[in-house]
């Protein structure tokens, strides 16, 4: 699957179930919003009555980008599924257009550096997404190995207007 078409359905299907997405501690990752005048932000992070109880661990705690981290188990899920399709004797046509890979998930742990995402319908392994975040500005975001990125519009417009200036 292409990322254009991906990111096209994306925008047409739900999110994941907020149930099946957890922290390192076991915690379910809630939705939560963040407005400035021209932008939303979506994030996913723990709630935890007091800052006290928050447990130890380098994924609590943490807002994460939830548009990213929904588009990368998205595109680990529908990935798996289309090698499992190649690998069927005979190997099986797979449509990307018409699986919600949401649907599939059982279970998504997020762990320091590392997605395990289980799939519900499907007897193999958990899919391993190994993941490092990085700050850009006030920003989170999730840096995945091997994952196509759009590129970022702001920077690029940024280094063109630098470039008409310095003509």
């Amino acid at each position: 699957a292409s990322n254009k078409n991906l990111s096209k359905n994306r925008s047409q299907k739900r999110s994941p179930p907020l149930g099946n997405i957890f922290d390192d501690a076991g915690n379910p990752l809630t939705p939560s919003r963040s407005r400035t005048p021209n932008n939303r932000y979506r994030y996913r992070g723990a709630r935890h009555k007091s800052k006290a109880r928050m447990p130890p661990g380098d994924g609590t705690g943490r807002r994460l980008p939830a548009a990213q981290l929904e588009e990368a188990i998205a595109q680990a899920v529908l990935k798996r599924l289309e090698e499992e399709a190649r690998q069927r004797i005979p190997p099986k046509p797979f449509d990307s257009d018409a699986i919600d890979p949401f649907d599939m998930l059982k279970r998504v742990q997020i762990s320091t550096g590392s997605i395990a995402i289980a799939l519900s319908d499907v007897d193999t392994s958990p899919i391993q997404l190994p993941f490092t975040m990085r700050r850009r500005g006030v920003e989170m975001k999730l840096i995945i190995p091997n994952q196509s990125r759009n590129p970022d519009a702001k920077l690029i417009a940024n280094i063109a207007q630098a470039l008409k200036t310095y003509e």
